[in-house]
């Protein structure tokens, strides 16, 4: 029993270290990370309390579902509600075909403190810790005299040229290295403190910021034209803005896409209107509508960025029931809209729901 408790610990540290070091371009690892994390988490939790781990039939095999394992009420017992949701949430986000690809730092960001919360509840209840301690975290609860870290004979913080570095992390932003220790760094990002091995900088997960960039000569500032109130007349949705020779950017905008429905002749409700643009970093058009939206007439816009298409839908009210859709697992009043991009059927890949049914027409811009 105890061997198998060690392996649950070291598979939490392995892939909550995983997750905190991730690369951004790399999202599809960096779920699997959250998701093994919260597993070994959930199952360490069943055998310690409850005296074994529980297991699901699918097909012919018996498996362990962690979603199952964490709504079952011999677990749900030991936790308040907050907590279960923060598990929850995971459960939802880091399924199998759920974001992937299409991670953004925000929701990056969210499950980091969903998993945290998690394991800091499971801590509480079981009496030890089961996230890697850093070298902070183990001076701060260790009740016997320390000496400062700095006068350790490893400590080297007057010769290792990366210290006091800037270096920026995917998720927590710019930090600065205070600390080297052997070959670990300790970095203060804005608002905590990390641990990692100096590898980091050399496999991506940490970059270095060059922080002695030349200044902009002041003989050389950027100035305007004084006198263009021609630009002010150009109010056709149709101009493209094209930068450093780079792709062309579309400067429509929720305002301009309902004045050209309205001027074709549809009476839209900006209120009751939803507007969502092609995600740059995949094939979905992705919002969070509120669900209060299903009892009245919703409008629907999904603007093509790349053809500089407009279409537009009307959902008729409480056609669509709150439980036909999925709804974000940490705001419940919001619904987690994702239609596939060049579909014909607009097929919402979290709920199945194909918005064809509801096309009025589409624009041009």
């Amino acid at each position: 029993m105890e061997q198998e408790k060690n392996e649950l610990l070291a598979t939490i540290k392995q892939n909550y270290t995983g997750a905190h070091e991730m690369n951004i371009e790399n999202s599809v690892a960096f779920t699997a990370n959250i998701r093994a994390t919260l597993e070994a988490a959930v199952k360490l939790f069943w055998k310690e309390k409850l005296g074994y781990i529980p297991s699901w039939t699918r097909g012919s095999k018996e498996i362990f579902i962690t979603g199952q394992a964490v709504r079952s009420q011999k677990f749900t017992a030991f936790f308040e509600r907050w907590a279960l949701k923060e598990m929850e949430y995971i459960c939802d986000a880091c399924g199998d075909s759920v974001h992937g690809e299409n991670m953004s730092i925000d929701t990056a960001n969210e499950l980091i403190s969903s998993l945290d919360k998690s394991l800091r509840a499971m801590e509480k209840i079981l009496g030890f810790l089961i996230i890697p301690a850093i070298r902070k975290e183990e001076i701060k609860n260790n009740t016997a005299p320390q000496k400062p870290i700095e006068t350790t004979p490893v400590d080297l913080p007057t010769t290792n040229p990366l210290l006091n570095k800037t270096v920026k992390h995917w998720i927590y932003g710019e930090g600065k290295i205070i600390k080297i220790v052997g070959d670990r760094m300790i970095v203060q990002f804005a608002k905590k403190q990390e641990e990692y091995g100096q590898e980091s900088l050399k496999n991506g997960f940490l970059k270095l910021v060059d922080t002695q960039k030349p200044k902009i000569a002041p003989s050389t500032p950027r100035t305007y034209a004084p006198n263009i109130p021609e630009i002010k007349q150009v109010i056709k949705p149709t101009s493209v803005i094209t930068e450093c020779n780079e792709s062309p950017i579309n400067s429509i905008s929720k305002f301009d896409a309902i004045r050209l429905f309205k001027n074709s002749g549809l009476n839209i409700l900006s209120r009751n209107c939803t507007f969502a643009t092609k995600n740059s970093m995949s094939y979905l058009y992705w919002a969070n509508p509120k669900t209060d939206l299903l009892e009245d007439d919703w409008w629907l816009i999904l603007n093509d960025n790349i053809n500089y298409k407009i279409h537009i839908f009307k959902i008729s009210a409480n056609s669509l029931d709150v439980d036909m859709i999925k709804v974000r697992a940490d705001k419940p009043y919001l619904i987690d809209l994702q239609i596939l991009f060049d579909d014909d059927r607009f097929t919402d890949t979290r709920s199945n729901i194909q918005f064809a049914k509801w096309y009025i027409k589409t624009l041009t811009y």
